[in-house]
């Protein structure tokens, strides 16, 4: 009798009897067309990635089109839910892919790449990660470091990236069926003009950039990057590029900015520029703190998604999601930016719309500003709420009492449709 299985099983065959074990991994490659086109290719079908940096709502990520989640650590491959499943076996069986990433020592928090026993422990652990895992199904790229580069000069580069390269030949000979990607903070010229000249083995570029993202191709172009790249975080401009208060405080954008940042910076790379991009992941599919607990995460830490969600929903299938959150549209009160005296009182109005037209329901509170704001996504305490300065007088309207301590501030505001969409704004203040 002839015996005909899927190719992702492996086949053992035992005294005669065949034994099914674990999937087989999904062959990637990378082919280059005749027109010089890049294109991602998964057990030999085009791969387009549509994708989100994040581990959390992958059901939602699949049922809204995307295909695809980018990590920045092994650990979150070992994380299992209440029916033991890790990461790669939850989201395989959602159809998704992962690009696990690998993370690598930065010279910012004390890294020595002149130390023997330092390198050669993390040369040992990359190829620990790589043997553990490289033969999962949902394996995609290899995102071997983030951001390794970042607070550091441009003479530092070529040690990075040469560094860099010895672990790219680790991870391939452990694992020749999937291609490296080694992820940047930007495309600034001398960072890829680093990589191209130090670091041969990489096969795929990640750039993460935010205000600055529907510019990536220019500068990949103008630096004279021939290899493909991937968008691997995109969203809205982040506290580094935004104006700021009086006291320096950065003003978060609007809502309705957020969402438009993720659309164009979707439409400048996976749509502008084909020839090399391979696809993109959103920047972060779950919730974050940095400056704020609302500035970049696309969920709330109640769960409910944000507008932005819709738009990165409507650039990878183009339809809007069956329910999509409500909008913020403006909000009025006279301290936003400003300078106020303790326990001054002033009103508040929230302007919201919905497009199913569903009843919104809304919230406000305050909060100091984050202590000290942190580079490169590093992780940031959430400052504690403190009570009594909004006050509700009707579904989108507040009292405000401003904190008696003085300091920096910032107020939230927050409107909920009750299916499962939400849409915050901060409001930046200060007390004195």
């Amino acid at each position: 009798m002839r015996l005909t299985l899927r190719r992702f099983l492996h086949v053992l065959v035992l005294g005669g009897g065949v034994v099914l074990a674990a999937p087989m991994p999904a062959k990637v490659e990378l082919v280059q067309q005749p027109d010089g086109a890049w294109q991602l290719l998964r057990e030999g079908k085009p791969y387009a990635i549509l994708g989100a940096g994040g581990v959390d709502h992958l059901e939602l990520l699949a049922k809204l089109g995307g295909n695809s989640i980018r990590t920045w650590g092994i650990k979150q491959l070992e994380e299992t839910d209440a029916s033991g499943r890790n990461l790669l076996d939850r989201a395989h069986a959602l159809g998704l892919t992962v690009s696990p990433g690998i993370w690598v020592q930065q010279p910012r928090h004390g890294f020595n790449l002149d130390d023997p026993r330092q390198v050669g422990k993390q040369r040992e652990a990359v190829r620990e990660a790589v043997r553990r895992y490289k033969d999962h199904p949902a394996i995609l790229v290899w995102g071997l470091g983030n951001e390794v580069e970042i607070q550091r000069k441009p003479e530092d580069y070529p040690r990075i990236f040469r560094e860099l390269n010895e672990l790219a030949r680790i991870v391939k000979a452990e694992d020749p069926d999937h291609p490296i990607m080694t992820i940047l903070a930007g495309a600034a010229e001398p960072k890829i003009q680093a990589v191209m000249e130090n670091y041969p083995e990489i096969d795929i570029l990640g750039i993460n950039s935010y205000g600055s993202s529907t510019g990536v191709p220019e500068k990949l172009r103008a630096a004279g990057w021939t290899k493909p790249y991937i968008q691997t975080e995109y969203g809205p401009k982040g506290p580094w590029e935004c104006p700021k208060t009086d006291w320096d405080a950065a003003i978060e954008p609007s809502p309705r900015e957020k969402a438009e940042s993720y659309r164009a910076a979707y439409d400048a790379n996976a749509v502008g520029f084909r020839r090399q991009c391979l696809g993109t992941y959103a920047f972060k599919w779950g919730t974050k703190q940095e400056v704020t607990s609302t500035w970049f995460g696309l969920f709330l830490d109640s769960g409910e998604k944000t507008p932005s969600v819709d738009a990165i929903a409507r650039c990878w299938t183009g339809r809007w999601p069956e329910n999509r959150s409500p909008m913020i549209t403006k909000v009025e009160a006279d301290f936003i930016n400003r300078t106020v005296a303790p326990g001054s009182e002033r009103t508040l109005a929230i302007r919201a719309e919905d497009p199913e037209g569903d009843v919104l329901a809304s919230e406000a509170w305050v909060m100091a500003e984050a202590a000290k704001p942190t580079i490169g996504g590093d992780k940031e305490a959430v400052p504690a709420r403190i009570d009594g300065c909004l006050a509700a007088t009707a579904p989108l309207a507040y009292t405000f009492r401003a904190p008696g301590q003085p300091g920096n501030y910032r107020a939230f505001v927050k409107v909920s449709d009750g299916r499962g969409g939400a849409c915050t704004q901060s409001l930046a203040f200060r007390v004195e």
